[in-house]
């Protein structure tokens, strides 16, 4: 467990992983120096241990930094709540993790729209647990016209959470787009 080591450099982490190659766990959340350098490394060296990727908070982080994401075939946990560049594109990769039970996706650009959510639950279909949304609802300074986090996911998309049968918490937060409609069409998980 690495975090809140926010002088903790990508040039010091890749020096220690050739000896943690049965690595199951890292934990980089709020590591603010950590950047995409880092995961390339962690994508090849960890590739067959790796069951679980925390990054939450590492602001360095882009979307093209998670193409390779999917090497890691053991992951079942990954937590990019609070990377800021995280845009849609991360969807494609995120989408290949077939094993993924748990993820958490809050203060993300990452489910724009329904679509997005509607690629995750087909792809997705071990998920247990799926955060998104935005946790800044409470703040005057954000609506839905100011804040970037703000989920435009609606009553359909959240139908196809439908298909995720393993599905035991969701946590959706900051859409005024969702009403009863949606919430009956996933009573049934």
């Amino acid at each position: 467990n690495l975090s809140n080591c926010t002088n903790l450099s990508s040039s010091a982490l890749l020096e220690s992983l050739p000896s943690l190659v049965c690595l199951k766990t890292l934990n980089l959340s709020k590591c603010t120096q950590v950047d995409g350098g880092i995961l390339d490394s962690v994508f090849e060296t960890l590739r067959s241990s790796l069951t679980s990727l925390n990054v939450m908070c590492c602001v360095n982080i882009v979307s093209d930094d998670l193409q390779h994401i999917s090497k890691l075939t053991k992951l079942t946990y990954l937590n990019l709540n609070g990377c800021k560049f995280l845009n849609s594109g991360v969807v494609d990769y995120i989408s290949k993790l077939t094993s993924l039970s748990k993820l958490s996706i809050q203060e993300t650009s990452i489910l724009s729209s329904d679509i997005y959510l509607d690629v995750l639950s087909s792809s997705l279909t071990n998920l247990t647990l799926l955060r998104f949304g935005s946790l800044q609802y409470h703040s005057k300074r954000f609506n839905s016209r100011t804040n970037p986090y703000y989920t435009s996911i609606t009553d359909k998309g959240l139908a196809t959470l439908s298909r995720l049968t393993k599905l035991k918490r969701l946590y959706v937060i900051s859409s005024k787009l969702i009403t009863d409609k949606g919430i009956s069409s996933i009573l049934n998980l």
